[in-house]
């Protein structure tokens, strides 16, 4: 797909870019579909589109719509935007239990099942990469077919009201790589980044989740994050959610227990099955500093206790204002 660039100030209204469209993630297809390329088996597309430069300030707003085709399990995803220094994440999200399904009977003290997910995210501080040709990728870690079917959009509207930063830095993305848990025993996540430009302000995001499939596991345990910057440590944070009970439109085919207890109920480290994650955002002008920085995040007591796989879905990028 082309967009023609035109010079910005004719970009008064607002600006949606369609990515994908109705795509499939599945495993086990690797059909290209049309412009929309298909790797890992499936289980990610990959679409390059050519986003208009508008002048800053502009609120920048990604959509995704989602909905399953077959998969009955939470599978975790995300949309993110390929840079030769790293991927940053767009939108990082939990499928629901089946979300869509409508073959599945009402609930008590539900109501109708969602017909699909809908996510809506602002990303305004990614705007000095969200110019131009880009590749934009989508992945959701099924093991099924077929899977699920994703709709993702970008939007911009003017809007003076919106910080758009000058520069932004990749630090790490590990989600879907199934890092061995023993990188954290052994200090964790390394990187090394140059700050080549003054910069009068510098904020971090960082995203963090946890994954496992019993109560022994990553997935169902409070664990201690803790971000490293330089050499001594700078931040520490427990990714938790105790609000997914009221998700339970978007999980149809979660298993019901005992009482009025679903899985999909259960808080999580850092996610709910049929929500988006958010980043946690800090100031960090008096932490980095121009030329070379080290960074570092490692998960206390973060093992394997059982048989289970156990991992962290673990991302962070830094935006600058000069």
């Amino acid at each position: 797909m082309i967009f023609v660039l035109f010079s910005s100030n004719l970009f008064a209204q607002k600006v949606t870019l369609p990515v994908f469209q109705k795509n499939t993630i599945q495993f086990g297809d690797s059909s290209n579909q049309g412009s929309v390329i298909v790797s890992d088996k499936g289980r990610i597309i990959s679409k390059k589109v050519i986003l208009p430069v508008i002048e800053k300030p502009v609120q920048i707003t990604v959509r995704m719509i989602l909905k399953s085709a077959g998969d009955r399990w939470d599978r975790f995803g995300s949309v993110y935007l390929y840079t030769p220094t790293g991927n940053i994440e767009l939108l990082k999200f939990m499928t629901g239990f089946g979300v869509g399904n409508k073959k599945v009977p009402e609930r008590v003290n539900v109501g109708p099942w969602a017909d699909e997910m809908e996510c809506v995210n602002d990303i305004s501080e990614l705007y000095p990469l969200l110019k131009g040709g880009v590749v934009i990728n989508a992945m959701i870690d099924t093991w099924v077919n077929p899977g699920w079917e994703i709709t993702f959009e970008i939007i911009y509207t003017p809007n003076e009201l919106a910080k758009n930063p000058d520069f932004v830095i990749p630090l790490i993305n590990t989600t879907g790589q199934y890092p061995d848990y023993k990188v954290f025993d052994a200090g964790g996540i390394f990187d090394t980044l140059d700050i080549t430009q003054q910069f009068s302000e510098l904020k971090l995001y960082y995203y963090s989740s946890g994954h496992g499939g019993d109560s022994a596991g990553d997935e169902f345990n409070k664990k201690e994050n803790i971000i490293s910057i330089n050499g001594s440590q700078a931040f520490t944070v427990i990714p938790w959610r105790d609000d997914c009970r009221i998700f339970r439109r978007y999980n149809p085919t979660s298993s019901k227990w005992e009482g009025d207890i679903w899985s999909s109920d259960l808080s999580r480290t850092g996610w709910c099955p049929g929500d988006m994650s958010l980043p946690f955002v800090y100031d960090v002008n008096n932490l980095f500093h121009q030329g070379q920085n080290t960074f570092n995040v490692n998960v206390i007591n973060s093992e394997r206790l059982s048989e289970t796989l156990d991992y962290w879905n673990i991302s962070a990028y830094l935006i600058g204002y000069k």
